[in-house]
């Protein structure tokens, strides 16, 4: 039994760094259970769990941003508000100012830096929950040390940190809970070697804050949820526009996406060329005449399997372009891996035996224009040269294929 052909390739601009070969069948039935909420899922199959992770950061660096922004507003002006607003000991000034104009805030314009430039990378996201781990422990030690100078500061002042990095940030499920526990440890130590002499935390508080913070990461993984089915529901109907709906094989917009990918990554290697190959199926018209139009689109279907058993490397592709005619291309193929490759798919189609009593040899068979495209060479130029190789098969008994090169002037 044939395997169902392969699904389009996928889109850059929803699925982040997904591989540019097709999404397989298992990952498909996935993406369709988690769209249709028939499934509580919070992590995808491997390769779309690193695709989905990338797609989130990417578009959460604003709200990320705009965190780092504000932060860095807060220490860059804390000399200004801290002694205006708040009245704090001169005793503990020296300290603070160290920390909010010598650490903090060059810390977080470097990592707002970092977030603006490195955003879709998973070690940003890291260094991100990191930094402002580092603000509650130099919070707590303001804490102390101003507890220290007789100047009590609310607790409830470090759990901003926490509260505001789940509500912006939208960290992973994991990381978030990282986050949480190592915030928790944070306070911990702190409490236990360096307890606050004037404002302690109660018992009230520390339930407070854990209660708080669990239901920040309710929130989290429910939204993480809701964004997972949203996020497959789109890369799902993405791929409905790529794709073929009688044969599954990509479409002709799947076609030249992937095509021009093709072609820049033939530029930036040392595989220097590919093929590009059109193919009608011989007196099509005919079979849908004899034996009726839902017979016809079977045979496209049947065609279609085979063809895609041409396509299985990560820059090939196999694709209907429209009615009868589909389209072949190899990728690092030269002229004799290429010749070989035709001859086997005309051996592969009439061994499906499929009748055509309109059709000389009387089973189903095609007819190929192929040539060697080279870097830099656009879609329409490929495309034109292999029509006319494909004209001169059909006018010349069909049944074969021709191979060529493009001629530029």
């Amino acid at each position: 039994m044939k395997k169902s052909p392969p699904a389009p390739p996928t889109v850059q601009r929803l699925t982040g760094k997904l591989p540019l070969h097709d999404l397989t069948a298992s990952e498909l039935q996935e993406l369709g259970l988690i769209a249709k909420s028939q499934v509580r899922r919070y992590w995808f199959p491997k390769r779309l769990e690193a695709s989905f992770q990338t797609h989130l950061r990417t578009v959460s660096r604003d709200a990320s941003l705009l965190q780092i922004v504000l932060t860095v507003l807060l220490f860059a002006t804390a000399p200004v508000w801290t002694t205006l607003a708040l009245n704090s000991p001169t005793q503990i000034l020296g300290t603070a100012h160290i920390i909010e104009l010598g650490l903090m805030t060059p810390l977080f314009v470097f990592l707002g830096f970092v977030q603006w430039r490195y955003a879709s990378e998973a070690w940003v996201e890291w260094m991100f929950l990191g930094a402002f781990l580092l603000e509650v422990v130099c919070i707590e030690l303001l804490r102390y040390q101003s507890g220290n100078a007789g100047y009590p500061i609310e607790p409830e002042l470090t759990l901003i940190v926490p509260i505001t990095v789940m509500i912006l940030a939208h960290p992973g499920l994991d990381r978030a809970a990282l986050f949480i526990v190592a915030y928790f440890g944070i306070l911990l130590v702190k409490s236990a070697y360096w307890p606050d002499p004037l404002r302690p935390r109660t018992t009230t508080e520390w339930l407070l804050e854990i209660l708080l913070l669990g239901l920040a990461l309710l929130s989290t993984s429910t939204t993480r949820l809701l964004l997972r089915r949203q996020w497959a529901s789109n890369i799902l109907m993405e791929l409905s526009t790529l794709r073929d709906h009688l044969t599954g094989l990509p479409n002709r917009r799947a076609l030249e996406e992937h095509y021009d990918l093709a072609v820049r990554a033939l530029s930036r290697t040392s595989k220097r060329r590919m093929m590009f190959a059109l193919i009608d199926l011989d007196h099509f018209k005919k079979i849908n005449d004899l034996y009726g139009h839902q017979h016809g689109d079977g045979v496209l279907a049947e065609f279609a399997m085979t063809l895609a058993d041409y396509s299985r490397r990560a820059l090939d592709i196999s694709a209907r372009v429209g009615g009868e005619e589909f389209a072949l291309l190899l990728f690092d193929c030269d002229m004799a891996h290429a010749t070989s490759r035709l001859h086997a798919l005309l051996k592969s189609v009439r061994d499906l035996a499929i009748e055509h009593e309109g059709n000389e040899p009387g089973v189903v068979t095609c007819s190929i224009g192929a040539v060697m495209v080279e870097p830099g060479t656009p879609l329409a130029e490929a495309y034109h040269a292999a029509d006319e190789l494909l004209y001169q098969i059909k006018s010349s008994g069909r049944n074969y294929f021709r191979i060529g090169e493009i001629q530029r002037t």
